[in-house]
Order: C-alpha cells, then sequence, then structure tokens
C-alpha cells in the first residue's frame, strides 16, 4: 500500500503508532509526518502533506484528536486523499465532540476515536492492522503504561519510559527541522525492532541534568485558585512538573506552561481538565490535555504577561471545573 502517516510528535504512543503502519506496509521514514495540535504547524505539516500525495495513496492518522481551530485543515487533507481515490484511517484514543465525529470522522473509511480508557492509539493501530508478533505485544505493553501514565513496578521497564520521556521532551526545544527528522529515526529504529535506540538513551541522559534543575525553579513560580495551581519553566518532564505543582500547591489540577514552546500541560487527579483545554483550542484526555497559548499576544519571558497568562487560566478553570 502507497501511503502517508500524520501522528503524534510529544511521545512514544504516537511515535510508535506511525512505526507500526511504516512496518506493516514497508513504508519510508519520510513518509511519515509527526504533528502536534498547534494549528500554525499543523498548517506546515499540511504544505508537507500537498508535496508528497500522490493519486491511490492512503492516509493514516494516529494518536491525534482535533478541535475547532484544526478541523478544517485536516478536512481539506482528508478530502484531497479522497479525490485521488485513496483510503483514510484515524485511529485515536482522545475525547471528540459530536461535531468533530461528524465533521470528520464520517469522512474517513475506517475511524476508531474518541475517548478510551482501555487502549492507546498504538494499541488501536495494532488491533486494527492485525499486528500480534511478540516485539509489538511487548512493547505495546510499556506503551500502555507510559500513556496511562500507570507506574511500573519493573525497574528496567521505568527507565525505558523515562528515556522516551526525557528525550522527547529535549527534543521539542529542537527546531521543527531537526525534531520532525530525529523523531523519523526513532519510528524507523522501532519499525526495525529496536526498541530503545543508542541515540535517544544518551539524549535522555544529557537532558536529565536541564530537567533536574527546571524543577527546581517551578515552585517559584506556582499561582494558586481553587482546584488549579500553574506553574512555568523551560523544558522539563510534563508529568514531573505537573505532579510538582499539584503537590506543592495541594490541588487536584496541575497545570505546567513551557514558556519556550508556549505549550500549557495540564494533569488532574479527578476532574475533567480536557474541559478546560478545549476552551483554549487544545484537547487531550480528561487527566492529561494540553493547549497553547498566544505568542503574539503574550511574551512568557515577561512576568507581567506570565501573570496575565495565570489569571486568565486559572479564571477559566474556576468557571469551568
Amino acid at each position: 500500500m502507497k501511503a502517508l502517516v500524520i501522528t503524534h510528535i510529544a511521545d512514544l504512543d504516537g511515535i510508535l503508532s506511525g512505526a507500526l503502519i511504516m512496518r506493516k506496509y514497508n513504508l519510508n521514514k519520510n513518509d511519515i509526518l509527526f504533528a502536534d495540535y498547534n494549528k500554525e504547524k499543523l498548517l506546515e505539516i499540511e504544505k508537507m502533506f500537498n508535496k508528497k500525495i500522490k493519486k491511490g495513496m492512503s492516509l493514516f492518522i494516529t494518536d491525534i484528536g482535533v478541535n475547532t481551530s484544526t478541523s478544517d485543515i485536516f478536512k481539506r487533507m482528508i478530502l484531497k486523499v479522497k479525490k485521488n481515490k485513496g483510503k483514510v484511517f484515524w485511529f485515536d484514543h482522545h475525547t471528540w465532540s459530536d461535531e468533530m465525529v461528524k465533521k470528520l470522522a464520517s469522512l474517513c473509511d475506517i475511524a476508531v476515536v474518541n475517548e478510551n480508557k482501555l487502549f492507546c492509539a498504538a494499541e488501536i493501530t495494532a488491533k486494527e492492522l492485525a499486528l500480534k508478533d511478540n516485539f509489538t505485544e511487548k512493547l505495546l505493553k510499556i506503551v500502555h503504561m507510559s500513556d496511562f501514565n500507570i507506574k511500573p513496578k519493573d525497574k528496567k521497564i521505568k527507565t525505558f519510559i523515562g528515556s522516551y520521556v526525557l528525550s522527547t521532551t529535549y527534543y521539542a526545544s529542537f527546531n521543527d527541522k531537526k525534531r520532525q527528522q530525529i523523531t523519523r529515526d526513532i519510528a524507523e529504529q522501532l519499525s526495525n525492532e529496536v526498541p530503545l535506540p543508542v541515540f535517544l538513551v544518551k539524549d535522555a541522559k544529557r537532558f536529565e541534568r536541564i530537567n533536574k534543575e527546571c524543577l527546581k525553579e517551578l515552585p517559584k513560580t506556582i499561582k494558586k485558585s481553587g482546584i488549579s495551581a500553574i506553574g512555568f519553566t523551560k523544558y522539563v518532564s510534563t508529568n514531573q512538573a505537573c505532579e510538582a505543582i499539584q503537590s506543592f500547591a495541594n490541588v487536584d489540577i496541575g497545570i505546567y506552561v513551557n514558556t519556550e514552546t508556549y505549550k500549557a500541560h495540564l494533569r488532574s487527579k479527578t476532574a475533567d481538565c480536557s474541559v478546560l483545554s478545549r476552551s483554549f483550542g487544545g484537547g487531550g484526555h480528561p487527566h492529561a490535555s494540553a493547549f497553547e497559548i498566544n505568542r503574539k499576544q503574550y511574551n512568557l519571558k515577561l512576568k507581567q504577561d506570565r501573570e496575565k497568562v495565570s489569571n486568565a487560566i486559572l479564571k477559566r478553570a474556576s468557571e469551568l471545573l
């Protein structure tokens, strides 16, 4: 099958989903386009897609939900594939609104989408592609723990997950072209049954010191209101940052804002934090979601702008949650 893949760039679930499709259909690593929820960056992915799409070529979209700011971009790509006599498959486990199901999922040949508390995107992808080999089965168990934030008892698995968390966070600091290429390299290694590439382990260790230093600075920035608290720092492990904010402020919802990427990451214990993320044009799961801060409106290097962002997000949280 001739195909293109659009999958999530930020974590192991999206990367493995792409690698499984790559392996199943013997695709080149450059046939995988790694995307996120950011509208501007997704427009860049659309440009790459337009250069690659050919007659009869199918499209797989995995581990990416959709919101009102990105829905028209996805619709254009889907319709272009259909016009070129290709098929569209969408495998996702994030929360979808009825509007988005009707607008986008209904256009696909196969769409396994919406909030799934049992399976992550890679598991759905493997099931739909009928991949049941030992390598895939073992890796899916690890990805499941990683994506559902289940703490592994096995030290090797904990180290494995930690290497991906640290390295992919580190790669978020790269320019888009370099980040795209190195993530493709990881997917290629996974498709060749190399679960933990040597360069990824080295990069994770290189970033570990930076991660610790940034986490130390985080408490100084935390502001609390109601059941939510928000903090700012540079590149750190998302789960660690949100958990540190939750613990320090004794709240249900921890919101970590990356001052370099302008991305707000949310983690909650009981409340549905995805409601807040969707209100800002983002998305995700009930207890793990994210959205983008407007770069044109705020300069997060300035204390007064960070204060404005804190107030706006915490005010919206108090209204919705």
